[in-house]
């Protein structure tokens, strides 16, 4: 996309956004913030900073900065997503949802737990009517939440569903859901999410 004429400018924005994806899942931090800020500044010199493609990649960028301890850089990141689909009236948006979901992990690694549950719970309860791998999404982060909180049984909960969500979609959260057992207290609930898989 480089070597082609200003007009693939933009193929070039939203490619650099998915290397950004890629490199972060490979825990390529530094990489995948290069490519996402490009991306960003690529998005903005062409849909402007009020699109919903930028604020798409504002979310990513806050879950990288999140995940290399800027943590207010990153969460200043992710409200600013969540302004631009506000004024856009994107609200009914599935990543208006993956931004707030996006919200309260942050808030999680922050400690904010309290606040992080009422994000993430009101989130399920404003989209649980529609059937996706977003709210499949939405229950693993609540069950995140409720383990950092030593709930458990709450947690466990909230996985299973997870976990029947995805049996109903894709299946790929399934594993992470069990996998966030891991560190319950009682190890039954493991088994038991097994016999649900």
């Amino acid at each position: 996309w480089r070597s082609q004429p200003n007009a693939f400018q933009l193929q070039l924005g939203f490619t650099l956004n998915n290397i950004g994806l890629a490199h972060m899942a490979m825990d390529e931090l530094d990489l995948a913030h290069a490519s996402m800020k490009e991306a960003l500044d690529i998005k903005a010199a062409i849909l402007g900073p009020e699109s919903a493609s930028y604020a798409s990649s504002l979310t990513y960028m806050g879950r990288i900065e999140s995940r290399m301890n800027r943590m207010e850089s990153g969460l200043g990141r992710v409200e600013r997503a969540l302004e631009i689909y506000e004024h856009l009236e994107l609200k009914d948006h599935l990543r208006y949802s993956i931004a707030r979901g996006e919200m309260a992990s942050i808030l999680r690694d922050q400690g904010m737990l309290e606040r992080a549950l009422d994000i993430i719970n009101d989130e399920i309860e404003r989209i649980v009517d529609r059937s996706s791998s977003v709210l499949s999404d939405l229950y693993l982060i609540q069950s995140q939440v409720h383990l950092a909180m030593r709930a458990y049984a709450s947690a466990y909960q909230s996985a299973v569903t997870s976990i029947d969500l995805n049996t109903e979609t894709v299946g790929a959260g399934a594993s992470e859901s069990i996998l966030l057992l891991r560190d319950a207290s009682n190890s039954s609930l493991v088994l038991d999410a097994l016999e649900v898989k």
